[in-house]
């Protein structure tokens, strides 16, 4: 070996997710490209401690999920999660049975998680005010 690097995305310095997301951008994997589509999921009433692995760990025994596809959203703040996450799987079998066996499970506190196929976004600020804009100088 000649001591320098081992192609796209090695450089001097290694780190896991420099791996994963030169693996991903070369299409080396299955699913490298997905998009938001009918075989994402929302999911709700997650606890504040929930990660982005611990979302894979629960969703992943129902079938394949895009690389990176199960994310809890976090507080950019308090690095928290929201309670709220989402799941892009590869198929829409795997998406359905994860909807079946978990919207609605229990927790001890009395709450439930919410598992549903995931709507259009909403647009910011939607339904607030009376649409005049603020600050915009016309």
């Amino acid at each position: 070996m000649d001591g320098k690097g081992f192609g796209k995305g090695f450089g001097k310095d290694k780190d896991a997710k420099g791996l994963v997301r030169a693996i991903v951008q070369s299409q080396a994997v299955p699913g490298g490209r997905w998009d938001n589509d009918e075989n994402t999921l929302f999911v709700g009433g997650l606890p504040p401690d929930m990660t982005n692995l611990e979302m894979y760990q629960m969703f992943a025994p129902f079938g394949p999920i895009a690389p990176r596809g199960a994310t809890a959203m976090l507080d950019k703040e308090t690095g928290k999660c929201t309670g709220i996450g989402f799941v892009n799987y590869m198929d829409k079998e795997a998406a359905e049975k994860a909807i079946r066996s978990l919207n609605s499970f229990p927790f001890q506190d009395g709450t439930w998680l919410t598992v549903k196929k995931k709507g259009p976004p909403k647009n910011k600020g939607e339904g607030k005010g009376d649409g005049e804009g603020k600050g915009r100088g016309k």
